[in-house]
């Protein structure tokens, strides 16, 4: 279980948030839904260690995580996924292994089965990511967090519009493989979880 308890992060002199808490259970998707500069990108760095915690607490599987770093967090099993989160210079496939390398467990997944899941992806595996679109970019994230052993995903904004069906299956994997996944996303992209079970 990730159990965020009452923290305050911000910048400077400015607390962004102000005291919020709640639980993500194993195999669960939980989404911050706002509108555009409320925090959810604080949120997110402050439970990765980006962004320090001024009070509260982050425990994560059983184990206080609040003043780790970055770098333990990762080894804890937690991942941030950042908005634009490739290598732009790497092929597909280089993207993915560079993804699974980092992981600390062994993925699940190969790379006939991601290919299955985003299949945006097929016959892609040998081009340079900046050959991709805009939207396949967000798809090759989504496979390549998925494909790293992490215990729990941060996303921001993961969710390429021209493509939902990517996410749908990118959640359904992670709820069969046990999962937790904490998403961020502005109101006006509501309509795609309207497909998937989640807790907002």
């Amino acid at each position: 279980m990730l159990k965020v308890i009452d923290i305050v992060c911000g910048y400077g002199d400015l607390d962004i948030i102000k005291g919020i808490s709640f639980d993500v259970e194993n195999g669960q998707t939980k989404v911050l839904l706002s509108l555009n500069g409320s925090g959810k990108t604080t949120l997110l760095k402050s439970l990765s260690g980006i962004i320090p915690v001024r009070s509260g607490r982050i425990v994560f599987d059983g184990k206080d995580i609040t003043n780790e770093s970055p770098r333990e967090r990762v080894r804890s099993g937690m991942l941030y996924v950042p908005e634009w989160g490739v290598f732009p210079t790497l092929t597909v496939r280089e993207n993915l292994i560079l993804a699974s390398s980092i992981s600390k467990g062994k993925s699940n997944l190969d790379f006939s089965k991601i290919s299955e899941l985003f299949p945006d992806l097929n016959g892609r595996l040998s081009e340079r990511a900046a050959s991709l679109s805009g939207g396949q970019r967000k798809i090759l994230m989504l496979a390549m967090a998925l494909h790293q052993a992490q215990r729990c995903f941060c996303l921001m904004s993961p969710h390429p519009v021209s493509h939902p069906h990517s996410l749908i299956e990118f959640l359904i994997s992670s709820s069969n493989l046990k999962r937790k996944v904490l998403l961020s996303s502005s109101l006006n992209r509501i309509q795609v979880f309207q497909r998937f079970p989640t807790s907002s």
